[in-house]
């Protein structure tokens, strides 16, 4: 008998708790109905599009680019030079500064008159004197910055780069009818390609012209740096390594070459360029506002 009654009250208590689950339970559907409804009357009455959205998801999902490099770090600072031979003497025709800041593809240029000094001597004296490692060492020592790596070329050796990485397309501002012992040079204006020895003569063209030639050769430099970093050019990087680094002097190694990578991967990617800034002086480029 006991054992009937408690099979008895087991009974009456689950059909009290089944009677209260489902009641909760329907006070709860009301609720999440009625807010609902509540929601969607008031999405309706400010006339609030719901597709949009939607839309909008679907399409940032889609326009994500597959090829966005991912992102990199790190810093770098270089020091470029040209030169050619005048007679039996060594010409600095072309020597600029740049440095780059990977993360955010802040690139700056310098482009420095050979004719300024660095100590006692000016910067073509110091070159003929021990090449772009004394030339480094000068500029290191007189305004307090760190150069990282070197990149010098002579007149063969600059047609040669030119060669290997094409043309560069560049505006000549005016006519340039320029003769001189060591150069001619004839050029109409407008947008135009210049390859290797035409190029060339170009840069050293603009080293006769002063402080405005300094300026065209940073802009030409600016067109170089944009033109040849790209992803396209990235893609046969290791072969044209290979044969740049026979025709330049440089301190610039195959474990360089190797670490910089992914830096230069995401620096070539065009849908977010470079910003290259060009500097007047040494000092604004050492400490950029």
């Amino acid at each position: 008998m006991r054992r009937k009654n408690r099979q008895q009250f087991q009974t009456d208590r689950q059909r009290k708790t089944g009677r209260f689950l489902r009641s909760f339970t329907a006070f709860v559907v009301s609720v999440l109905l009625f807010a609902a409804f509540s929601l969607f009357y008031m999405l309706r009455s400010y006339d609030y599009d719901l597709s949009a959205i939607l839309e909008r998801e679907s399409t940032t999902a889609e326009t994500t680019d597959p090829d966005t490099p991912a992102p990199a770090e790190g810093n770098a600072s270089f020091l470029l030079c040209c030169s050619t031979v005048d007679g039996e003497a060594e010409r600095l025709y072309f020597a600029a500064l740049v440095s780059c800041e990977v993360a955010s593809r802040d690139v700056s240029v310098c482009v420095l008159s050979p004719q300024s000094k660095a100590g006692a001597n000016s910067l073509e004296a110091r070159y003929r004197s021990g090449g772009a490692v004394a030339l480094r060492e000068a500029l290191q020592a007189q305004y307090q910055l760190q150069l990282d790596r070197y990149l010098a070329v002579n007149y063969s050796g600059f047609k040669s780069v030119i060669q290997l990485l094409g043309g560069v397309e560049v505006t000549v501002p005016e006519r340039v009818d320029y003769r001189s012992a060591e150069l001619t040079l004839l050029l109409l204006p407008g947008r135009q390609i210049l390859r290797g020895d035409m190029l060339q003569k170009y840069m050293q063209y603009l080293s006769a012209q002063g402080e405005q030639g300094f300026a065209g050769q940073a802009e030409l430099l600016r067109a170089m740096l944009t033109q040849y970093l790209t992803t396209a050019k990235l893609e046969q990087a290791e072969t044209l390594f290979t044969q740049l680094i026979n025709v330049v002097e440089s301190d610039v190694t195959i474990l360089d070459f190797t670490a910089a990578q992914k830096p230069l991967a995401f620096l070539a990617y065009e849908k977010e360029p470079m910003k290259i800034t060009i500097y007047d002086s040494v000092q604004q480029w050492n400490h950029p506002k």
